[in-house]
């Protein structure tokens, strides 16, 4: 009887180990299948997606066509001001930028949008009504001109491999102009305009990928938001203190701002 109990006890121990192996292979085999599955579906993923996006940096030489309006208040002479009213139409604006891309395969973006110093030297020679010189004089004038703008891009074709792939930029670009008048003789007037501030723009954009090393950036920036400050400061004795010195504060949404870019890209 001893023996048979023991038989039986030895038999159900090998009965269950074999279940235990059966069920440790079938375990083992949905795992590696599951693995394998899981690995061509990654193969493809990274098969499928857009390999003209696979970089990390890049440069870009832009020219932009603008046309705005715009206004502000100058001084002429002792009692003279002068309202301008201005439209401007630009077809030539190159620029630069720089951009570099994140984990999601979006970028960002700087360009120096404007960059301008200058100085001249100027003379005067002021005369009467029948051209005799009354007086002689020089001045020297400066101009200064700097714009950053910074844009983050969303790329929307990231996982099929087009050339052509459309995106949408937001962006922030602050700047500051001032342009100074500065007289060797009182009777000429000292005077400075300077106008610093942000503005902000949706950029719809398509980027058309020329090779996997060069590509062409069409895009039109849309002004949303202009904000700014204008400082007016004119050297004038007949002027109290608060017309010497005066500042205006600008807040424009969707100002009259048109304009359409197209950018030569390469990756570095």
């Amino acid at each position: 009887m001893l023996y048979v109990m023991e038989g039986l006890f030895f038999a159900g121990n090998i009965f269950f180990l074999s279940s235990f192996v059966t069920q440790l292979n079938i375990y083992l085999m949905k795992t590696l299948h599951f693995l394998a599955l899981f690995s061509v579906l990654f193969i493809h993923s990274a098969i499928a997606q857009n390999t003209y996006l696979n970089y990390k940096q890049g440069l870009k030489i832009y020219n932009t066509v603008r046309y705005q309006e715009s206004s502000n208040t100058q001084y002429q002479s002792l009692s003279t001001n002068i309202y301008i009213q201005q439209k401007s139409l630009q077809v030539l604006h190159p620029s630069v930028a720089y951009q570099w891309s994140n984990a999601k395969r979006n970028f960002h973006e700087i360009e120096l949008s404007n960059f301008r110093m200058n100085r001249e030297n100027k003379t005067f020679d002021i005369r009467d009504s029948i051209s005799m010189t009354l007086l002689v004089d020089s001045a020297v004038a400066s101009s200064t001109d700097i714009g950053l703008r910074y844009e983050y891009v969303i790329n929307f074709c990231k996982l099929k491999n087009h050339r052509l792939v459309p995106s949408m930029g937001i962006g922030v670009y602050g700047f500051y102009t001032k342009d100074a008048y500065m007289p060797n003789n009182t009777a000429l007037l000292m005077q400075s305009h300077t106008e610093f501030g942000v503005k902000t723009f949706l950029i719809p954009r398509i980027n058309y990928y020329l090779s996997s090393k060069f590509f062409l950036d069409f895009n039109i920036p849309l002004l949303i938001i202009n904000m700014s400050t204008e400082i007016q400061k004119i050297n004038n004795p007949s002027f109290s203190a608060e017309q010497n010195n005066s500042s205006v504060l600008k807040f424009d949404l969707a100002p009259k701002y048109w304009a359409a870019r197209i950018g030569l890209g390469m990756k570095i």
